[in-house]
C-alpha cells in the first residue's frame, strides 16, 4: 500500500485554483514509500490508486472543491487527457507560422478527470516512472470546471484531448485541433493578459495570437524574479 503525507488545510486551499504548477496546482501526495510495481496502463494506475488518494484528502476536501465527504465515495474517472509541456524555450524561439505542434513536448502524464454525477470535481495526475505507471497528484478543480464549460459547447468536445502546460508562467490549456487548425484555451489565469489573472476567458487562441502574449508574460515573471536580487547587492 502506498504512504501518503497529510495535506494541510492551507495547502489544499491552493489546489482549487490550478493543477501541479507553481502556486496554481495539486501537490504531490507520495511521501517516502516502499517500492511498488505500479501499473501497465494509466488507466490501470487511475483506476488502482484513485481510493487511497481521495481517502488522505478527506480532511481537506471541502478546498478540493468537493461538496460534502460522501461525495468522495460517488467519485468516477473521466477519459484521460494526455499532457504536454510548452517550454520556455519553445516561446523565446518562435516563429511566425509555427504550429503549437511543433513548440509542445509531449511528458508521460495523463490528467484524468474527477466526477461526481457528471460534475468535475478536479484532476488526478498519473505519471509513468520507470516504465510503469502510478498516481502521483490531485486537485485543479477551478481547472476542471472551465475545461467542463468548454467541452460542453457544441463539437468542442472531441476536438479538446490535450492539456497543454506551462511550468514556467504556471499555466494550464486545453489544445484545440481541427483540420488544418490548431488552438489553445486557457484554463488558468495568466499574469500579463488583458483579462488579468483571476477571469478566465474561454476563448481559443492561435499561436500568433497567444505567444506573443506569453513572451511577454514570461518577461514580467523573469523581470519580477530579478528584483529582490538587484536590491541585495545595492549597499
Amino acid at each position: 500500500m502506498k504512504k501518503f503525507t497529510h495535506i494541510s488545510a492551507m495547502l489544499a486551499i491552493v489546489l482549487v485554483g490550478g493543477f501541479l504548477l507553481a502556486s496554481c496546482g495539486p501537490i504531490d501526495t507520495h511521501a517516502a514509500s516502499e517500492p511498488e510495481p505500479g501499473a501497465a496502463t494509466p488507466e490501470e494506475a487511475a483506476r488502482q490508486d484513485l481510493p487511497e488518494f481521495l481517502e488522505v484528502t478527506r480532511p481537506d476536501f471541502a478546498n478540493l472543491g468537493f461538496k460534502s465527504e460522501q461525495e468522495l465515495a460517488q467519485v468516477t474517472l473521466g477519459q484521460p487527457y494526455q499532457v504536454y509541456n510548452l517550454p520556455l524555450e519553445a516561446v523565446q524561439a518562435y516563429r511566425p507560422g509555427q504550429s503549437f505542434t511543433e513548440l509542445l513536448v509531449q511528458v508521460s502524464v495523463f490528467d484524468f478527470p474527477l466526477l461526481v454525477n457528471g460534475e468535475p470535481r478536479g484532476f488526478l495526475g498519473v505519471v509513468q516512472r520507470d516504465g510503469r505507471w502510478e498516481a502521483h497528484s490531485i486537485g485543479g478543480f477551478s481547472s476542471s470546471q472551465h475545461l467542463a464549460r468548454w467541452t460542453a459547447q457544441p463539437g468542442n468536445k472531441n476536438q479538446s484531448r490535450k492539456i497543454v502546460l506551462i511550468p514556467a508562467l504556471g499555466a494550464k490549456f486545453v489544445l484545440v485541433e481541427t483540420p488544418g487548425h490548431e488552438r489553445l484555451v486557457p484554463l488558468t489565469g495568466i499574469r500579463g493578459f488583458a483579462e488579468g489573472p483571476d477571469q478566465i476567458i474561454l476563448r481559443p487562441y492561435t499561436p500568433e495570437d497567444l505567444i506573443p502574449k506569453l513572451a511577454r508574460a514570461l518577461a514580467q515573471v523573469q523581470e519580477e524574479e530579478k528584483q529582490p536580487k538587484l536590491r541585495r547587492a545595492q549597499p
